[in-house]
């Protein structure tokens, strides 16, 4: 036994020689394992205060850590599109930190993700939020239950506006197979928060199933237009109550 573990210990020695762990961000090979480094951590600047749910929607609030700009647009696109999956783990250890100064998030029951199509995770081999929301309930100490499926493959949301995003997610989402979703807290995960209306139709699925709190969060939000949002001392951005 002592023999096969050091065996072990060698191979995972000669893997970290061979492939460093490096930076999510800027690529940097790191001494450590946390997947990010203190530079690029220093340059972060996270949101202040969660996007309020607004009158007449289904979740409460989303709490979302980072501007998806700049490095953290890049590294979440590696994430999706170039297989990256191995950034859940640094993702999540960053939005853990963050949620954790949040009371009602800590209280929720149950974690679970907004997923993607059948097809789409055969395309890119996993489900990028998913695995976030996976890596995240175990750093918060919290059960990750698969509660929502994807029933149609809608088309991709880039490009359109507000009301065509709502449109093209309708009907797109269904309550998973056996889930238990009735008086449940849920905090809902997802990898980018840009107008809502993806959470927003998950939430609703999550609410008609009987779900008593629907809370979201995201690694990254689309940053608002200057004109609706202005940066606070820290980098950090100013409360805004739309449903954007």
């Amino acid at each position: 036994m002592k023999m096969w573990m050091s065996l072990q210990a060698a191979l995972r020695q000669v893997r970290y020689l061979l492939y460093p762990p490096k930076c999510v961000f800027c690529g940097e090979a790191l001494t450590g394992s946390d997947g990010f480094c203190a530079q690029c951590i220093e340059k972060l600047s996270f949101y202040e205060r969660p996007v309020e749910g607004g009158g007449g929607t289904f979740y409460e609030r989303c709490y979302c850590a980072l501007p998806y700009e700049g490095a953290v647009r890049r590294s979440l696109l590696h994430y999706k599109f170039y297989g990256k999956s191995a950034y859940a783990a640094a993702y999540a250890a960053l939005l853990a930190g963050f949620l954790a100064g949040f009371d009602e998030v800590m209280a929720v029951d149950v974690v679970t993700w907004v997923p993607v199509s059948r097809l789409r995770r055969r395309e890119r081999g996993y489900d990028q939020a998913e695995l976030l929301a996976c890596a995240l309930a175990a750093r918060l100490g919290k059960p990750c239950r698969a509660l929502l499926q994807k029933v149609r493959d809608s088309a991709p949301q880039p490009g359109k506006g507000k009301a065509q995003r709502r449109a093209n997610v309708l009907g797109a989402f269904a309550a998973a197979r056996g889930a238990h979703i009735a008086g449940e807290q849920i905090l809902l995960v997802d990898d980018i928060f840009t107008t809502g209306a993806t959470m927003e139709e998950c939430a609703r699925i999550l609410k008609t199933e009987g779900a008593a709190c629907v809370l979201g969060a995201a690694f990254a939000r689309t940053p608002l237009p200057k004109a609706h949002a202005c940066a606070a001392h820290g980098g950090e951005w100013l409360y805004f109550t739309e449903n954007d």
